[in-house]
């Protein structure tokens, strides 16, 4: 039960990780809920 939501949360954030370090923009948009780095 916890391994699934843990995988897809993993998958989610190296996901934003490597959209972060490439600089994509585009994101920005969708990116409401990740409150992060909001600059």
């Amino acid at each position: 039960m916890y391994q699934g939501q843990g995988q897809a949360w993993y998958n989610y954030y190296s996901f934003i990780e490597s959209e972060m370090k490439k600089g994509s923009t585009k994101q920005k948009s969708q990116g409401g809920r990740r409150r992060r780095k909001t600059r």
